[in-house]
């Protein structure tokens, strides 16, 4: 197990120097809806910013992420709104160190920025929880479900029933969590660093579909 430090997510002018990037746009949020799919051969309505820290955005076929600073949450979203659900997507690191975090974004509330994070490194740990003011996400498990190293791409799957949740790698469930602090919010993906940069990740056919009855 590694201990990682509390990252604190704000919106304001400060982000810069903290190492954190938010690429929002403003678009106006969907009302919550049970499916969608996107394969990234097009833009869509999903978040994209470049600067000196990183660049998120729709890219040859898939989300990038590439991060040029050394430290922080780098994010991008969709107005898109789901609650209960199963999420999906394909994550795969393409280069940077492989002591890193990088993953899925579900429930988000831009209004006070909280979300649920679901992350994996490149190294082989994962770590499932709610951010809020901040992420104390300091409780990283090592799991042999991640596939480790670069071009090696991870299956990342999101069970939502209402304030429970399961947390999948490759088809291998990693971690469980109950909480009802969201119920509802969009969707997105992350990468974080810890003092390395170049880490670049893209993610591919994301889905939300309704839980089987």
């Amino acid at each position: 197990m590694r201990l990682r430090r509390v990252i604190v997510i704000v919106v304001a002018l400060a982000v810069l120097a903290l190492g954190i990037f938010l690429v929002f746009r403003s678009g106006i949020l969907q009302p919550a809806a049970d499916s969608f799919t996107d394969s990234f051969d097009e833009p869509g309505e999903w978040d994209s910013g470049d600067d000196a820290n990183a660049f998120a955005g729709v890219r040859d076929g898939h989300y990038e992420i590439l991060v040029r600073a050394s430290s922080g949450i780098f994010r991008g979203s969709a107005p898109h709104q789901f609650a209960d659900g199963i999420y999906e997507v394909t994550a795969t690191q393409v280069a940077g160190p492989l002591d890193n975090g990088y993953g899925l974004i579900i429930r988000l509330n831009p209004a006070d920025n909280s979300f649920y994070m679901f992350e994996i490194s490149g190294d082989g740990y994962v770590w499932a929880g709610l951010c809020q003011s901040q992420c104390a996400n300091q409780g990283w498990e090592a799991s042999p479900a991640v596939k480790q190293g670069l071009n090696q791409p991870n299956l990342l799957r999101v069970v939502a029933n209402g304030g429970e949740m399961t947390f999948i790698v490759n088809d291998q469930q990693v971690a469980r969590i109950n909480d009802a602090t969201l119920a509802q919010g969009q969707v997105g993906f992350l990468v974080e660093t810890f003092g390395g940069a170049g880490v670049q990740v893209n993610f591919d056919d994301f889905s939300v579909s309704p839980i089987p009855e």
